[in-house]
C-alpha cells in the first residue's frame, strides 16, 4: 500500500508540474512503449488465428487430378482455399466419409469408397463445407488411408474430415486430441462399434442431430505416423475400440479405374497412387473426360431441382431416426441420467438436426441461383 500510495502521488505531482498538452504527449508515449512490449511477446505470425488467413495444403500437381475428376464435379476457383473440387449428383445431406466402408489394412482403418472418384477425393487433401456449394475438396499432395479425426466410447465409433491446419505428417507424437480439435460439429459421422465393419455402413450412420450427445459420450481416438512414403493410423487401430476382422495388404493398382476405385482381391486391396505410376496411364485406362449427359446449364438447374425434392424425403426419415432413437432412449435411460437431462439433450439434439437442415438447404439454394445466374 505504500509503495501505491507513493506512486500515486508522484503521478499527481507530475500532473501538476507540467502542462497539459505536455503530460497528455508524455502519457500516450508510455503507453505506446506498454503494448510494444507486449506486443513483442505474442506468438509468431504463423500461429496467428485460422480466421485471419485461411490455411492452405502444400502445393500440388493438379494435373495428377483434373481430367480424371472433370467428369465427376466442377474445378473451381476458391477465393480462400484456391482451385478446389466440387462434386456434383451426391446423395441429399451426404457428408465426406459416408457413402462406402471401413477396411482394415496394413495402414490402419482405410475407407473403400463407392464414388469412382474417391481414390483422389478421400485419400488427398481435405474436405470443408462452403456454404455457398456445399463440401468441396482441396487437392493436397500426401496419400493416406483416409484423411479423417477419430473419436470412439460408450459403443460408439465416429470420423469426421479433418480440418486443413492439421499435417498428419507431424502428429506421430502428438495426443489423439490434436486431430480432433476444430472438427465442425455437423461433419462428424458416427455408428454403434458392432456396424463398425459392415460391408455397406451408409444406413447406418446416425443422425446428425445426435452429435452433440455422442461428441460428449466419445473421446478422440486417432493418432497417425509415417509408413514408408505414406502416412498410416496409428492409435485407433491399436485401442481396441472395434474388432479387426480380417488385416488387408495396401498394393497399387496401374491404373485408374471406371468403376470403384479400390479392388480388393484375397488378402489385398488395390489402391491407384498416380504418383507411385512411372508413366501416365494411357487413354484408354483413363475415365472419359467427357461430361456426362445433363451437363448444360439447365440440365444443372433441373439436376439442382431434383436433388432438393430428395433432400426434403432424405431429411424426413432423418427427423424418423432421430425420433425413434430418443424413444428408445427415453425406454433405456440409465439411473445416472435424470429425466430432466435426458430431455435437455434431446432437445439440443432436435435443435441440431434442424440446423443441419438449414445449412444444407441454404447451400442447395445458393447452387440452383448461381446455375440460374449461369455461374458453375
Amino acid at each position: 500500500m505504500i509503495g501505491a500510495a507513493t506512486e500515486t502521488g508522484s503521478y499527481a505531482q507530475m500532473k501538476t508540474a507540467m502542462p497539459t498538452r505536455v503530460f497528455a504527449s508524455l502519457l500516450l508515449a508510455v503507453l505506446f512503449a506498454s503494448l510494444s512490449g507486449c506486443a513483442s511477446t505474442r506468438p509468431p505470425s504463423g500461429s496467428e488465428p485460422a480466421s485471419k488467413t485461411s490455411p492452405t495444403l502444400e502445393p500440388v500437381d493438379l494435373t495428377l487430378f483434373q481430367d480424371a475428376l472433370e467428369p465427376y464435379g466442377d474445378w473451381i476457383e476458391s477465393a480462400s482455399y484456391g482451385t478446389v473440387w466440387s462434386p456434383y449428383a451426391l446423395p441429399a445431406g451426404w457428408r465426406p466419409y459416408t457413402t462406402g466402408r471401413w477396411l482394415s489394412t496394413d495402414h490402419g482403418w482405410m475407407w473403400l469408397e463407392d464414388e469412382p472418384w474417391g481414390w483422389a477425393a478421400f485419400h488427398y487433401g481435405r474436405w470443408t463445407f462452403d456454404d455457398g456449394r456445399g463440401w468441396v475438396w482441396i487437392p493436397g499432395p500426401t496419400w493416406a488411408p483416409a484423411w479423417v479425426a477419430w473419436r470412439s466410447g460408450q459403443g460408439y465409433v465416429g470420423w469426421a474430415p479433418l480440418p486443413l491446419d492439421v499435417d498428419r505428417k507431424k502428429t506421430s507424437s502428438e495426443k489423439p486430441d490434436d486431430l480432433s480439435r476444430g472438427v465442425d460439429p455437423m461433419a462428424w459421422s458416427f455408428l454403434r462399434t458392432r456396424e463398425f465393419s459392415a460391408i455397406s455402413i451408409d444406413a447406418s450412420v446416425l443422425p446428425v442431430g445426435r452429435n452433440p450427445t455422442l461428441l460428449s459420450l466419445t473421446h478422440a481416438a486417432g493418432r497417425y505416423a509415417p509408413y514408408g512414403s505414406r502416412v498410416a493410423e496409428r492409435g485407433f487401430s491399436e485401442s481396441g475400440a472395434v474388432e479387426r476382422t480380417r488385416r488387408y495388404r495396401v498394393t497399387d493398382a496401374a491404373t485408374y479405374r471406371q468403376n470403384r476405385a479400390t479392388v480388393v482381391k484375397g488378402s489385398t486391396v488395390e489402391i491407384y497412387r498416380p504418383e507411385a505410376i512411372a508413366k501416365k496411364p494411357s487413354a484408354e485406362a483413363s475415365p472419359s473426360t467427357r461430361r456426362p449427359p445433363g451437363s448444360g446449364a439447365q440440365e444443372n438447374v433441373d439436376r439442382e431441382r431434383r436433388e432438393q425434392s430428395r433432400f426434403d424425403v432424405r431429411m424426413a426419415q432423418e427427423r424418423e431416426r432421430l425420433r425413434r432413437e430418443q424413444e428408445r432412449e427415453i425406454r433405456q435411460r440409465p439411473n445416472d441420467l435424470s429425466e430432466q437431462k435426458l430431455q435437455r439433450r434431446q432437445k439440443d439434439e432436435v435443435e441440431a438436426q434442424e440446423r443441419f437442415e438449414q445449412r444444407e438447404r441454404a447451400a442447395m439454394e445458393a447452387r440452383r441461383e448461381r446455375l440460374r445466374r449461369g455461374g458453375g
